[in-house]
Formats: C-alpha cells, structure tokens, sequence
C-alpha cells in the first residue's frame, strides 16, 4: 500500500466503510511508514486546504461517538482517531507525495503511475476491481478511470494482474514489445526495460499475447486452443496461452518462445520466496541486488555462469550469502550492507 492508497483508506475509515481488518491496516502502515524519510513535507506547498478537509472529517467523527450516535465503533477507534489527529499534516504531505515522489500524475498523458524501488513491493486495485501486484524496481502506468470499450494499463519491470473479468472490455497490459490482452485471468509479467526477454506467464484463464503495434490497440480478443510447446518462431502473429504456459519474447532475435512451465518458480515472488532454480549465478545477483537494494560485483565474470539452486523465504542477505559460499566455494566481501559487495572465486564446486 502507498502513500496514495493510504490517504484513500483513510477517507473510507472516516466515512464510517472501513472494516476492522482495514483499520488495523492503517494503524500498521502508518507504524511503519512514520519513520521513512520519504514522508517529507519540504517542497510540497500549501496543505492548509487539504489539512482543512480532513480535520473536518476526524471531528465530525469524533463528535458523532461524543454524542453516542457512533453505533458499532471498533475497540481500535480512539487509537486510530489519535494517530489521524496528531499526523494530520503527515498524512495530508503524503496524499500530495503521492504526486511529487512518485510522479503519480501526467497532466499530458492522464495517467497515474505506481513506482517501486529496489527491495520495495506494492500492490493496488484499479479502478474496474483488477488488483496488481508490482514487484522491486517496476513501474505501472494507468488511467483513474478506463475507457467505456478498453482497459489499458503500461508496465515496466514485474507484476502479477488478477484481472476482473469483464467481456464487454478487453484488459490490456502494454510492457516491452508485447500487449498482452484478457478478459478476466491471472497472470505474471516480467519486462525489465534493461533485459533482452519480456516474459508473459498464464497462472489462470486465457491471454492472447502480440507485438505491441499501434494496430493491435484494442484488438479483439482471440479465442481458440492453447499455443504449442516450446515453439521458437518469430513473433509476427498472436499467440493464446492458457494456465502454465509461458511466452518469452527476445527482443534481439524479435522471436516468440511458447512453452509449458512449473509456475513456482515464476510466481514465488508474490510470497516473498528468492527462487533459484537453476538460474546463472548473473541472474541470481541481478535478483539479490533488486530485492535487498544492494550493488554487487563479480570480480571474476566467469562467476555469472555457474548454475544456482535455492529456495529463500524472508531471508536476510548475509544468510544467502553464507549459503552461496558453501555451495559455491566462493568468497563475498563486504563490511556493511550499505557498501558494494565483491563476490571473489575461481571456478563454482557445484
């Protein structure tokens, strides 16, 4: 949840439309967020009128539950009402962070955008009910509300979509070289802009995924069988994957791969979980450095080849790195992690 999000949250909580597990989550993110250094509120403006606003809403609340009318209150409410008093300004400086920070809004193009950082996730729903869940360093472009015939968003980096379905308005995720088109499914996207394969992977449903021209906006959604397995071809037509199935676009060689995979480790993610299975030891570190926020060097390129396997959950960086050093026989440098790491060796044991 963002600063954004969270400014929203707190308007339905004061409407009296927050359910007890929402308003705990308020208290939660704020504990947590009261201590980033993000929540500046230098070079921001005026905040008297916005402050005004929600001063207004906090003490009608407030005199509704003096005046016993405030039927069904939850036993965290004077708790809550006491944090959104004493950080009005706060929250107020992080609706409008919302905008400075993240560049939320595009007065050309009228879309607003959800950045993350390097060991930072979050997640939103849109305005149609599709929830994203947006992996480190990524960014999603989208509109506050769709178009009546098209749901179009723009990704760059990773995400996971629970798509609502919808057959009247086809949702369409542009990221790389690829326009990926729904109706209502699950599915992941990776689309580093830095990396040469944009990666569409089905989890549910149908998705019909093409090169992304600007005829194909808005295409009608194709139906049919499933695409065939591991089929290299170059990538001038659609193709329509169903569950467990992938389609990796190379942008050098401009060609499709169309193939069944184990979804694991394509979505581990979500939960948390470092997977690496049989991955280059390059991936693994570009992966480490994105998750943790960290810069680390291979002195020895030939490093980048050896092949890792490992399966992380919550782990803390100097416990992976311990683990590579068994397995790999290598050897990692570093004094803090707020400095670049050197990863030394020869040749990988394994």
């Amino acid at each position: 949840m963002d600063k954004y999000q969270f400014r929203k949250l707190l308007d339905k909580y004061l409407e009296g439309k927050c359910s007890p597990k929402e308003e705990q989550l308020l208290v939660e993110f704020y504990e947590y967020f009261q201590k980033d250094e993000e929540w500046d509120t230098s070079g921001l403006g005026d905040l008297d009128k916005l402050e005004h606003e929600i001063l207004g809403k906090i003490e009608s609340k407030v005199d509704k539950i003096e005046n016993g009318s405030g039927v069904g209150e939850t036993p965290g409410l004077w708790r809550y009402l006491k944090i959104a008093a004493t950080l009005l300004l706060l929250v107020v400086s992080g609706y409008l962070a919302h905008y400075h920070f993240y560049q939320q809004e595009s007065l050309t193009s009228e879309l607003s955008e959800l950045i993350t950082r390097r060991s930072q996730k979050s997640s939103l729903i849109l305005s149609d009910g599709t929830r994203v869940t947006l992996n480190s360093g990524s960014k999603l472009s989208f509109p506050e509300n769709f178009k009546n015939d098209i749901r179009e968003v723009r990704l760059e980096g990773e995400a996971f979509f629970e798509v609502k379905h919808d057959p009247q308005r086809p949702f369409v995720v542009k990221a790389g070289d690829l326009a990926t088109t729904v109706l209502g499914t699950t599915f992941n996207i990776l689309a580093y802009p830095e990396n040469d394969e944009v990666q569409v992977t089905v989890a549910t449903g149908k998705v019909q995924v093409a090169k992304s021209a600007s005829e194909q906006q808005g295409a009608p959604f194709m139906e049919g069988g499933s695409s065939p397995e591991r089929t290299l071809a170059p990538a001038a037509s659609a193709v329509v994957l169903t569950g467990s199935e992938q389609a990796t676009y190379y942008r050098s060689l401009d060609s499709l791969l169309v193939r069944t995979v184990d979804l694991t480790s394509y979505l581990a993610w979500k939960e948390g979980i470092l997977y690496f299975d049989e991955k280059r030891f390059e991936e693994v570190v570009a992966m480490l450095e994105m998750w943790y926020d960290v810069d680390i060097t291979l002195e020895n390129e030939k490093l980048g080849d050896c092949v890792i396997m490992g399966e992380y959950k919550d782990e803390k960086l100097g416990n992976i790195f311990k683990a590579l050093q068994f397995s790999m026989g290598i050897t990692i440098d570093y004094r803090s992690m707020d400095e670049e790491i050197i990863i030394r060796g020869e040749q990988c044991t394994n």
